[in-house]
Parts: structure tokens; C-alpha cells; sequence
């Protein structure tokens, strides 16, 4: 038989504790203020009237987003209770926010990413080629685009909804029933499957495609540049022929330009908040104690957690580049808010 040796723990339950106690006074306030930026946001969205592909993607994004943060801050508040006043009797099983609802939370979420993939590969195109973008990138077409990518957060998540079911239960002191929480009994099967299919592949293959979105983006906005620079020098007639794509670019309008410059900023702010998952889950991938019920539990818990306050960021934080990029939503924000605009 061959000799094992556990692997020490780096962190330990203490550690842990006093992180995560700091941890959630911190979502909290990302909580709150990510739910009102959303709501500002679909406020102005809606009141502008904007029907183009880009507003009505914004609009969605904003919506999921939303919808996130309220599950989340259901489940947040419900684990901080549990932590912190064991002795609260509850109405329901408290694992029906912390297992049930958290991957509804999860779908919103998915969704979200899904729809900066897609706004990252539509404007990749407009850079690519401007001249067809609006007779393929329909609003029509982006709605259908949209509601496909929802149908596939969900159908992508629904291994974890067999996972678990709510079922009543009796409470033995009170004689009366509650609502509860049951785990199916392949669960640890569906949970190996949600983490290859979407925690894995599906992520890391968005992760790239934004990536190399944003890449290409960026180059081709500074080719863009150099040849209106170039152009407006008085030799510039000299170079008429070279850079045809620049030329294209050179067609589109400042608003249009701008409207690529904030897409290229919220895939960033994309990429920036997945890279903790990123990285947590491929070390997971190759250490096998890097997990749930393992020896360095703790490790991957606190991993988790600053994960996750990414992605609280990633879903609060999009308001301030429509308030650096669109002027109309600036103008309509600060009246809505009745603050003076310049």
C-alpha cells in the first residue's frame, strides 16, 4: 500500500473566519450601490428611447446585472446570519438561499458575461468591417441574439438545478413545516459536470474571445489614429492609397468611435473581474487539496470569496463608463438625479 501524506493547510479556520467577517461588510456596500447603479442605469435607458443594438444591449446587461445583485444579496445576507447569529430561528432552511437560489443568482450572471462576449464580437466587427456592420448586427438581431444567450445560461446551469429541490420538512419542536432544501443523489456527479462545462470550457473560452476582441479593438483604433493623423498633415496627400482599413474607420462618426472606445472599456472591466476566477479555477484544475473538503479548504474559500467581489464589481461598477462615454445618458443621469451638467 502506498504511503500518503496529507498536505498542510496554508490557511486555517481562524484565518478564514476574520477574512470573510471583512469580506461581507464589503459586499454589502458593493451591493447596494451596484443595485442602484443598475437601477439608474435601466431608468435612463429607458427614458432616452434608443432602439440601436448597442442601448438595447446596455439596457439587458443592466437588467441581468440587476437581477444578480438582488439574489446575491439575498444569499450574502443570509450567510452573514448564519456566521454571525447562529440562534435566529428561521422561517425556511437558510440552504435554500446558499444552495437553491444562489444558482439562479449564477444564471443571471452567466448572462451578463455572455452579453459583454457578445457586445465585445459585435463592435469587433464594426472595427473590422465598418461598412457592414449595421446591415448584419440588426436591433432586431440583437434581441434574438440576446434571448438565445439567456435560454443558454439557463440551459447551461440546469445540471445544478437537479442538484437540488425544495421539499417541506417538519420542525419536531414547533410541530409544523418549513421549507427546506434536498440534494439530489448524484449531486456530486452534476457538480463535476457544472464545473467542466461552465466553470472551465464555457469561461475560459469567453475569456479568450473578449480578450482577443479587445486585442484587435485597440490595434486597429490606433492604426485608426495614425492615419487621421497622418491625413490631416499637409504631405498627407502623398499617402493617399495606404491603410485601406483605416479608411473605413476613417467613415465612422466620433459618436460611433466613442461607442467603441466604452465597449472596449467594459469588456476590460470584464476581463479584469474574471481573472481571479480564472486563475483560482486552473490551479484547482492541477492541485487536487485546492477544493471543497480538501486540505487546503480554507485557501479555496478565501480564493472564492475575492473571486466573487469581483464579480459584485464587474456587475456595479458599468456606470461610470456611460457616464465618461454617452453624453446623452450623461445629460439624462444627472437630471435624473438633479445635479448641474456643464
Amino acid at each position: 500500500m502506498a504511503n500518503t501524506t496529507a498536505v498542510p493547510a496554508l490557511v486555517g479556520r481562524e484565518e478564514f473566519l476574520i477574512m470573510i467577517e471583512f469580506v461581507y461588510h464589503i459586499w454589502m456596500v458593493i451591493l447596494i450601490f451596484g443595485i442602484v447603479s443598475n437601477i439608474i442605469n435601466i431608468v435612463v435607458f429607458c427614458g432616452l428611447g434608443d432602439r440601436d443594438n448597442v442601448s438595447t444591449s446596455m439596457l439587458v446587461l443592466s437588467l441581468s446585472d440587476l437581477s444578480y445583485l438582488v439574489i446575491r444579496a439575498l444569499t450574502t445576507g443570509a450567510r452573514f446570519v448564519l456566521y454571525h447569529h447562529q440562534t435566529v430561528q428561521w422561517l425556511l432552511d437558510p440552504k435554500i438561499f446558499l444552495a437553491c437560489i444562489y444558482w439562479y443568482g449564477q444564471v443571471f450572471y452567466d448572462f451578463s458575461c455572455f452579453i459583454a462576449l457578445f457586445m465585445s464580437v459585435v463592435r469587433c466587427c464594426c472595427v473590422v468591417m465598418p461598412l457592414r456592420f449595421k446591415s448584419v448586427f440588426t436591433r432586431s438581431r440583437t434581441v434574438t441574439a440576446l434571448i438565445g444567450l439567456f435560454l443558454s445560461a439557463t440551459c447551461l446551469r440546469t445540471p445544478q438545478f437537479f442538484a437540488h429541490g425544495f421539499i417541506w420538512k417538519v420542525n419536531p419542536a414547533t410541530n409544523s413545516t418549513y421549507l427546506s432544501c434536498s440534494d439530489a443523489k448524484d449531486i456530486q456527479i452534476l457538480a463535476k459536470i457544472n464545473d467542466i462545462v461552465n466553470r472551465n470550457i464555457v469561461s475560459s473560452v469567453a475569456y479568450i474571445t473578449v480578450a482577443v476582441c479587445v486585442v484587435t479593438m485597440i490595434i486597429t483604433l490606433k492604426a485608426s489614429s495614425r492615419f487621421r493623423n497622418s491625413a490631416s498633415k499637409p504631405s498627407a496627400s502623398t499617402n493617399v492609397g495606404q491603410g485601406k482599413p483605416s479608411k473605413d474607420l476613417e467613415k465612422m462618426s466620433a459618436k460611433e468611435l466613442q461607442l467603441i472606445q466604452s465597449v472596449i472599456l467594459l469588456s476590460i472591466i470584464f476581463l479584469l473581474s474574471q481573472l481571479p476566477f480564472q486563475i483560482y479555477y486552473t490551479i484547482r484544475l492541477f492541485v487536487p487539496e485546492f477544493d471543497t473538503y480538501r486540505s487546503q479548504v480554507y485557501l479555496f474559500g478565501i480564493a472564492s470569496h475575492i473571486s466573487t467581489t469581483f464579480s459584485f464589481l464587474n456587475c456595479s461598477i458599468n456606470i461610470f463608463v456611460y457616464l465618461t462615454y454617452n453624453r446623452k445618458y450623461r445629460a439624462a443621469a444627472c437630471s435624473l438625479l438633479c445635479l448641474k451638467t456643464e
